[in-house]
């Protein structure tokens, strides 16, 4: 540490009067103070002080600049923290209040030593200055100017003038109309330009973009000037007029009528979410649905046999009720196999019906040219009949048939399943 001493060289402590006098009563010391640790600054006087007085005075120059509120210890009697005084308000010494170099007056108050001369180099105060009261001040810096959370610094014209300047750049500018029925290039501009359509055209060149009378052109970043292709991107267009909307030029349209919109014959006008949903609760949902039946085993049925021969009860349930019924196919697959080795068999006209829930059969189907069957002949593996609306009527029970066995010459066996289908839509 470095070493220190008196203001005065009469040393009280040789003087004998009736007794000793302590050195804390010798005038005030001054010195070099040392800091081993941050902000924790060690004085040492020569003859040391054996405790702290009141109105203790030392002029201290200090070897290190503080970086946050700060201490001394003066002979190790103890750290005591070091105070300035702001607005009549005694507060912790802020970061580089301490610079090296500078002669502190240090007075010890009985809790702490406050700085007499803070940001002086002499023994005279000068406050720092505030909204309250005139003192010293610090030119803010360009960064802290444009950051503008510095509430201690002041700015200078310069620094305000720069601000400003970089705040202003890219505001809007009026450069005046543009006469654009010759499809000229955009001009060379900066950040901020704007032009005013005055005659409709192409802007950017001929192949540029179409603006009209009272449009806007707006530079939104700084260019030479030049074709769609080369500056375009550098450039907004504003409508400024009343045109039609279409799928290339933005202007007005108006909304649709709920008749226009269910018509769906117009493109010029347009459809707010509440319509829509309108015309699609107003549209009848169409439904697919799919019956089979049982599978038939392989059975044999003989000529003389049944006139008509019942097989295939088909299931038909979940349509709802109201809802019509636009389409229905019924199909057969598997087989039915000729057993005659001599004869072939043919159906007569008429050969397969569907009955509902124990109706009269009607309607058979013609299969007629379709279903022959040569000697042990195999065939009929899938048969379709795509429209049978008028059988196929709704929820119930059907059944299919082959009907006019009888007139087979030979027998036949038959296996496999009916599927009906039932296209409908809901009321």
């Amino acid at each position: 540490m470095a070493g220190g001493g008196y203001d005065s060289d009469l040393n009280l402590n040789n003087v004998r009067l009736l007794g000793d006098f302590p050195i804390e009563h010798s005038l005030g010391g001054h010195g070099i103070a040392d800091s081993q640790e941050t902000n924790k600054y060690n004085l040492t006087l020569n003859p040391p002080i054996t405790h702290y007085r009141i109105g203790l005075t030392l002029n201290v120059i200090f070897s290190v600049t503080n970086e946050d509120s700060a201490t001394i210890n003066v002979d190790n009697q103890g750290e005591i923290a070091i105070k300035k005084i702001i607005e009549d308000v005694l507060v912790d010494v802020s970061k580089k209040d301490i610079v090296v170099g500078k002669v502190y007056l240090l007075v010890f108050d009985g809790q702490a030593f406050q700085i007499v001369n803070n940001y002086s180099p002499g023994i005279i105060a000068f406050p720092i200055s505030s909204e309250n009261s005139m003192g010293l001040i610090e030119i803010a810096t360009q960064t802290e100017v444009n950051a503008g959370t510095d509430n201690q610094r002041a700015v200078t014209p310069q620094k305000l003038a720069q601000y400003v300047a970089d705040k202003v750049t890219g505001l809007w500018d009026d450069k005046g109309i543009l006469d654009c029925s010759l499809n000229p290039n955009y001009p060379a501009a900066l950040k901020g330009d704007a032009y005013t359509v005055s005659l409709a055209g192409k802007v950017g060149g001929a192949v540029g973009t179409d603006v009209q009378v009272r449009d806007v052109i707006y530079c939104t970043a700084n260019n030479p000037g030049g074709t769609e292709l080369t500056v375009g991107a550098s450039w907004n267009v504003i409508q400024g007029n009343l045109v039609q909307a279409t799928t290339v030029l933005a202007g007005v349209a108006r909304i649709a009528t709920q008749a226009e919109i269910t018509a769906g014959l117009d493109d010029t006008k347009f459809v707010t979410p509440l319509k829509l949903i309108t015309l699609l609760n107003s549209k009848k949902m169409r439904t697919q649905i799919r019956f089979q039946s049982d599978s038939l085993p392989d059975s044999q049925v003989l000529a003389a046999g049944s006139a008509d021969y019942h097989f295939g009860i088909i299931a038909v349930g979940g349509i709802p009720i109201g809802s019509t019924i636009r389409q229905a196919s019924l199909s057969w697959e598997g087989y039915i196999r000729n057993l005659d080795a001599a004869n072939a068999n043919s159906f007569d006209t008429g050969n397969i019906a569907m009955q509902r829930d124990g109706g009269p059969f009607s309607n058979y189907l013609n299969v007629t040219s379709k279903l022959q069957l040569g000697p042990e002949q195999v065939t009929f593996f899938r048969y379709v009949e795509d429209d049978v609306k008028n059988l196929a009527t709704g929820n119930g029970t059907y059944l299919a048939k082959f009907a006019n066995l009888s007139a087979l010459a030979g027998s036949i066996a038959i296996a496999g399943h009916w599927t009906l289908e039932i296209d409908y839509e809901t009321p």
